[in-house]
């Protein structure tokens, strides 16, 4: 097969980005081997998990990876709805969008109710909380549904423009010639004669998408698209295809990055010190255990073949200085227990599992659901810094790619004409109102709020009419309508009113019974009172 320049500076390229993710690898494997053993994906493993584990003396980390992926999938993208979109614009009050921005919401719903989005979330959140840094696309399927696709990190290299933006992705993959041949229409025979007798034999292929510098933007055709779409085989630098794409194909999230890193960081890089340690306390542990369940024996020399250590086991002995006895180790305590306790927990805090398990953690502590609460809105607000990348690298990227396909696949109907006017001049932003985001503004409104509503009573001790300068029952509205009580469950200003209403009706009758018991009363006391007196009284 001869080889083409482009297959060359492709190859090229890729080995350079090799080379800088090489570092990178160290901490990978350690993480993989002890905290994911059943992706650990730089050995030959496959389907022998009973191999991936075998180095493993303590699962805290797994569970926690398990507990923090779960928990964030719960709380930022539970199945159903957790999002809305809305005009990014203060200039637009009008409500003719709404409707529109209705049907894009639920065509989004449709999308990822019909496709693999949940799974993929959730594989998604394992990556971020291990490997820290997640390459994905979206591919679309006969015009049916959507699949997400997350790349398998061993295989996929990344690189960063001057903006710390990932804009550049090289993937190598083994395909079989069979599937080569029957993809790209190949014309070399001796590769055609190679797929013909060997069809199953694999062969490394790299795709490498990156920004093009010198495209020509008058030509629509795929050579001149924004990204270029390079298809290479490795051993030979034949190129297969040169192509292109509109928008960037890939959703490329870290879970944080370091003085401009490209690639991520995340809670297992901070936790695989306190892990291996826990790992190497916890074989000791059983080694102790097991010494002290399963003593060493001191053994006369003429009794080695008549020993019998089994339970009910008898040892017959004439000299008490010669009996079958165990050797006695100090202590029986596993002095290192409160050790590996300090240290398990440790691991949970770098993974935040406690934020996911709070009202279970509770039940120990006797905190009340209150409590629970107001601890988990401070949990919110500690992880901003990380759902907000979450929101902003992983999910923005995702729903601006599910939008692109929908819309190249003619899914999304288009706008009315009053609503596309309003579009061209507004752009649209998706506002996550999940389970994360609620807890972080109730402890944002409740850090402002109570404290100025404190100061308010104070003040209103020395004077009660400052009470009359704040609106309590909106007041208590607002903060009903950002909490997680049911919103249905909140009576409206008209609700509140016929109330008011009724009490202050209710309170003139009382009254109005008082008064006339009150009449009653001296009306009989009159009438009971001596004639005399009375004559007296009225002279």
């Amino acid at each position: 097969m001869q080889s083409s320049d482009l297959a060359k500076e492709i190859v090229k390229k890729h080995s350079s980005l090799i080379k800088f993710r090489t570092p990178y690898e160290a901490e990978w494997k350690d993480i993989t081997k002890f905290i994911t053993p059943g992706t650990n994906f730089w050995d030959e493993i496959k389907d022998n998990k009973a191999k991936a584990s075998s180095d493993i003396y303590d699962g805290t980390a797994i569970s926690a990876v398990r507990v923090l992926a779960n928990g964030l999938q719960g709380y930022m993208a539970r199945k159903g709805k957790f999002f809305n979109l809305e005009l990014d614009t203060y200039s637009v009050r009008r409500s003719e969008p709404r409707p529109y921005l209705q049907s894009v919401e639920n065509l989004f719903n449709w999308i990822f109710d019909k496709s693999n989005f949940y799974d993929f979330v959730n594989e998604s959140f394992r990556t971020g909380a291990t490997i820290a840094t997640l390459v994905a696309y979206i591919e679309p399927i006969n015009n049916e549904k959507l699949l997400f696709h997350a790349c398998h990190p061993k295989n996929v290299y990344i690189a960063a423009n001057d903006q710390y933006q990932v804009d550049t992705v090289s993937r190598e993959m083994m395909m079989a010639y069979r599937d080569v041949a029957k993809r790209w229409e190949i014309t070399d025979v001796s590769f055609l004669e190679k797929a013909k007798n060997s069809p199953y034999e694999e062969i490394k292929i790299i795709h490498q998408t990156f920004p093009r510098t010198d495209r020509d933007v008058t030509k629509w055709d795929k050579k001149n698209k924004k990204y270029a779409s390079i298809w290479v085989i490795e051993a030979e630098k034949y190129l297969l295809e040169e192509s292109g794409f509109d928008v960037f194909p890939y959703i490329v999230w870290r879970w944080s990055t370091e003085h401009g890193g490209t690639y991520g960081r995340g809670p297992a890089h901070d936790a695989l010190t306190d892990v291996l340690r826990s790992n190497l306390l916890s074989k000791d542990l059983l080694d102790a255990s097991q010494y002290f369940l399963n003593p060493a024996w001191n053994v006369p020399q003429e009794k080695m073949d008549l020993l019998d250590i089994n339970p009910g086991g008898m040892n017959p002995y004439a000299d008490p200085s010669r009996i079958v006895s165990p050797i006695q180790t100090s202590g029986s305590y596993p002095v290192g227990k409160d050790v590996q306790a300090s240290i398990e927990a440790k691991i949970k805090d770098h993974f935040m599992t406690d934020m996911f398990l709070m009202l279970n953690n509770s039940m120990d502590s006797k905190r009340t659901a209150t409590e629970v609460m107001e601890m988990q809105a401070e949990k919110a607000a500690v992880m901003e810094p990380t759902t907000a990348r979450i929101e902003s690298e992983f999910f923005d990227q995702l729903f601006d790619l599910v939008f692109y396909h929908a819309k190249k696949l003619g899914w999304v109907e288009p706008p009315p004409e009053d609503v596309s006017q309003i579009l061209q001049t507004s752009s649209v932003k998706i506002n996550y109102n999940n389970l994360m985001s609620a807890l972080r503004d109730r402890h944002y409104d409740n850090q402002m709020s109570y404290a100025e509503v404190q100061k308010l009573f104070q003040m209103a001790e020395f004077d009660q009419s400052v009470l009359d300068v704040a609106d309590l029952k909106e007041y208590a509205r607002e903060l009903l309508s950002k909490s997680t009580f049911p919103h249905k469950a909140i009576r409206t200003k008209r609700q509140m009113a016929q109330i008011a209403q009724q009490r202050a009706q209710q309170q003139e009758e009382e009254m109005q019974s008082e008064n006339l018991k009150k009449q009653a009363g001296a009306a009989k006391d009159l009438s009971q009172a001596d004639p005399k007196v009375l004559q007296q009284l009225g002279s």
